[in-house]
């Protein structure tokens, strides 16, 4: 993973935050070593997570960050993509 790779998942990791933060939804970010990726889920913050519930997902992705599937400029902009999509969710929040 190189140095600009490795920046935009650090920025995905604190839009998750923000968005979480602000309280209108829950933002998860997974990383799943064994397959080298990362998935980024959004929920509505009223959400129920107990086992069984059927839960939608407003944002479900897979980016994969290390492993021969990886283009990094590719992986790059994928993650600006999901960045952007978590920003719209905060921006409408804030409305």
């Amino acid at each position: 993973m190189n140095d600009e790779l490795r920046a935009a998942v650090e920025r995905l990791f604190a839009a998750c935050l923000d968005v979480t933060l602000a309280g209108k939804y829950h933002a998860h970010m997974r990383y799943s070593a064994h397959c080298g990726a990362v998935c980024i889920t959004l929920y509505p913050a009223s959400t129920p997570y107990k086992d069984g519930d059927c839960r939608v997902a407003l944002v479900d992705s897979w980016i994969f960050i290390h492993d021969e599937r990886c283009m990094e400029g590719d992986e790059v902009a994928r993650i600006h993509a999901v960045i952007d999509q978590l920003s719209g969710y905060l921006q409408e929040e804030a409305a």
